[in-house]
């Protein structure tokens, strides 16, 4: 959830000049819905916190914090801590505390996969209340949508919540993704006939909730930025790569001064699409991904090298960077190469975007963050032989589970506005 009351454009509706001069046509009780909402926001940040607290830190005046408090708590968004009847030192009795009502309602993160949805639920806080992952028949557009409305209802039910106290729902989605309208343009490489679904409004009238859609990798940085290695960050990117597979599967999300870079056309972070050398830039064969996916043979071939056996799924998919790896560990030499080339074709990719974004921060997901450090450190050292502002690289902290956070990232956000819209229609009414 956001972590301001008072936006700039809530001010100028509320301010006019410099001296904070009131205009003639304010709306009163829209200033004072967002002086409520400044309230709401102040609790949910400090709290447990007294009115006193509050009315210091909003600037109000004492009256004015205990009729807002009194508003949010006859809407249920507050309530009181029951008082032990123990006393401040040389003060008398203890001030009564207020907190936010995290369970006023819930929010619902989901990450679509191939044949796979993972889901959880979180209260307004976000902490993670219950979480599941289900497979699915299909992958196709109107099984998926039913799927994905029948396990949240099913989730929220096993979780021992009613589905009317969900607000929101966050989706992550492996494909070109217009979050702005809601649009799935394009996950045909993942998931069959995906192109241009209007998910949101289609999900929204299913579960008569808020629907926000990501694209998986921006999701991804969201979450790590959220509650992951990125926290800190303002400028980073999360680079996530799954090699040997046919097609390779990889991605980035972008995160410049702290918010997510989506792209005019929404394919920022398409870096399965830069060319790596421009002698062959008329080669539909240059491009990363492509030479990642040439790979393939030659890793198979290394752990043939080792032998190491493939199971079914591997054959079918390619083999995972772990065993490479392990080819690697017992000595191959075709392994040592492939791995080699992999590095230098990640670390060009990463200098080449960090000498345009200049991030202080790369955290690597998928099969890099599955591995370590083995591959971590050879792309490292082309990175920092390629750009001298190289940036530090690190592994994702949450791992597989990055997607999801941030999904739930996005339906908390959701939710806040419905909380806030709330209290806009209370002082209307």
């Amino acid at each position: 959830m956001g972590d301001g009351a008072l936006n700039s454009s809530d001010q100028e509706k509320v301010f006019i000049g410099k001296q904070g001069s009131y205009g003639s046509k304010i709306d009163l009780s829209r200033m004072k819905s967002i002086n409520c909402i400044q309230i709401l926001e102040e609790v949910r940040k400090e709290g447990p916190i007294s009115r006193a607290d509050l009315a210091k830190r909003s600037k109000l005046s004492p009256p004015t914090v205990s009729a807002l408090v009194e508003r949010l708590m006859e809407l249920k968004l507050l309530y009181e801590l029951q008082d032990d009847g123990r006393r401040s030192a040389g003060r008398g009795r203890r001030p009564t505390m207020l907190k936010f009502n995290q369970r006023f309602g819930y929010a619902v993160g989901v990450e679509i996969l191939p044949l796979r949805l993972r889901l959880a639920v979180s209260d307004l806080n976000g902490r993670i209340v219950a979480r599941q992952e289900q497979r699915t028949q299909s992958n196709r557009p109107e099984h998926l949508i039913e799927a994905i409305e029948r396990h949240v209802r099913r989730l929220m039910k096993e979780s021992g919540l009613g589905t009317q106290s969900l607000l929101s729902v966050g989706i992550a989605v492996p494909g070109i993704t217009d979050s702005d309208n809601g649009i799935v343009i394009d996950a045909s490489m993942n998931l069959d006939s995906w192109l241009h679904v209007p998910l949101r409004a289609l999900l929204e009238e299913r579960l008569e909730a808020s629907v926000a859609l990501e694209n998986d990798m921006n999701a991804a940085a969201a979450g790590e930025h959220w509650r992951g290695c990125a926290q800190e960050e303002r400028n980073f990117i999360y680079f996530s790569v799954r090699p040997f597979h046919v097609p390779s599967q990889m991605g980035a999300g972008i995160i410049l001064d702290g918010d997510l870079l989506r792209g005019g056309n929404w394919y920022a972070g398409e870096i399965g699409r830069i060319r790596m050398d421009f002698r062959e830039w008329q080669s539909k064969e240059d491009r990363l991904g492509d030479r990642i996916d040439r790979q393939m043979p030659s890793a198979v071939e290394a752990l043939q090298e080792a032998g190491i056996p493939l199971d079914e799924a591997a054959q079918r998919r390619g083999p995972d960077l772990e065993l490479v790896f392990e080819a690697v560990r017992q000595g191959s030499p075709k392994a040592q190469a492939v791995i080699d080339e992999l590095a230098l074709y990640l670390g060009t990719a990463v200098a080449n975007i960090a000498s345009i974004l200049d991030p202080t921060l790369v955290v690597f997901g998928g099969s890099i963050a599955q591995v370590g450090q083995p591959i971590l450190g050879p792309i490292r050292r082309v990175v920092s032989t390629l750009a001298p502002n190289h940036p530090r690289m690190s592994l994702s902290t949450l791992g597989d589970d990055a997607q999801l956070f941030g999904s739930i990232h996005s339906a908390l956000k959701l939710a806040q506005e419905s909380l806030h819209q709330r209290v806009l229609e209370a002082a209307s009414a």
